[in-house]
């Protein structure tokens, strides 16, 4: 099932056999391993295998002893649940959008409407108004001076409004409103994309990068996108797909950037692992949360991101095979790398 794995002919120690595993697991399967050996009761445990490609997949132990007095073997069985893991992943997260992101925007959005409801209930309300006579000249239509001063003397001032405040309310509301719209835009989106079978396409990175660009210099007018030694090179993956995982990485880029004229570099280079895409920028860095997703993979209630995006690119990139991960740069910057296999140097894992 791995690439890294043994031949049948070779028997590992236990330490060993834990280098297989994430080192972040090793404690919990060394630990489920002796209690399946010193009680006999049969041992059950998820943990992370690494391949030989750098993949990480989710697998789940089950064995039992078959040991005697004078040894300590157990046998069992290895099942690869990283399908299951992801989708489990995915329900969390979408949950937590659901009940955190949605929840506060609606939240924002009804107090808002509440107190510009209120302010604009305080404008006075004029029920009727003076006839005013008007008189005829060739073409001009000519009121009466005498009934236009008392209209104009029957309207109240309106005193005490902050059209700056109801401005900013409005905008508040619009505001919210979009972000709703591009959170379930995003989740729209990449529902639509893994139905379908992204990874038995082929796509050209030169023609991919090239649309993204232009796509940045509409909605980002003050950015400088600098696309500089990108090669045509064929990746594994649907086109659709592709753009999608490098719209995440060069929107959030952009997105968090507080320069007044934010650049990001595109760049591309061969290695053995695939293609790398390096997508680099010139903003504060990237905060802690929004690495933990593209390294890691991970968030907790208290620290997280504020959306879908990077998660929708890390699931993405891992299904085509590849690996994404993202560096912070000196003095300032990011500097995310997205790794796609090429066609033919996929192997099965």
């Amino acid at each position: 099932m791995y690439r890294n794995e043994p031949s049948s002919e070779y028997k590992p120690t236990l330490s060993e056999a834990l280098e297989y595993y994430h080192p972040n697991d090793r404690d919990d399967v060394l630990e489920a391993v002796l209690s399946c050996q010193e009680t006999g009761e049969t041992m059950e445990v998820e943990a992370r295998r690494e391949t030989a490609a750098g993949q990480t997949r989710w697998v789940r132990l089950r064995a039992e002893s078959v040991g005697d007095n004078s040894t300590d073997r157990i046998r069992g069985t290895i099942r690869d649940i990283t399908v299951v893991k992801e989708r489990e992943q995915r329900l969390r997260v979408m949950n937590r959008v659901l009940r955190h992101n949605i929840r506060n925007r609606v939240t924002t959005i009804q107090g808002n409407a509440g107190l510009l409801e209120s302010q604009l209930s305080e404008l006075p309300v004029v029920e009727s108004l003076p006839e005013i006579s008007v008189q005829r000249d060739s073409d001009t239509q000519i009121a009466d001076p005498e009934e236009l001063e008392v209209l104009i003397e029957s309207l109240e001032p309106v005193e005490d409004i902050d059209i700056e405040s109801l401005h900013h309310r409005a905008l508040t509301i619009k505001n919210s409103a979009r972000d709703l719209h591009s959170v379930a835009e995003k989740v729209r989106q990449y529902h639509k994309i893994v139905q379908r079978d992204i990874d038995d396409s082929v796509t050209n990175i030169g023609s991919v990068i090239e649309n993204i660009s232009e796509k940045f210099d509409d909605t980002h007018p003050n950015a400088t996108i600098q696309v500089k030694n990108v090669t045509n090179q064929p990746v594994v993956g649907d086109p659709t797909a592709v753009q999608h995982v490098l719209n995440e990485v060069i929107e959030n880029a952009l997105k968090h950037n507080d320069q007044s004229n934010p650049i990001v570099r595109i760049r591309t280079k061969l290695d053995q692992s695939g293609l790398a895409i390096r997508v680099l920028d010139n903003g504060p860095g990237m905060p802690d949360a929004e690495q933990e997703i593209v390294n890691h993979g991970r968030e907790t209630p208290i620290s997280h991101s504020s959306g879908v995006g990077l998660w929708s690119a890390k699931w993405i990139v891992r299904r085509l095979g590849g690996n994404i991960s993202t560096a912070l740069r000196n003095p300032h910057g990011t500097i995310v790398e997205v790794v796609l296999p090429q066609p033919g140097s996929t192997e099965e894992v």
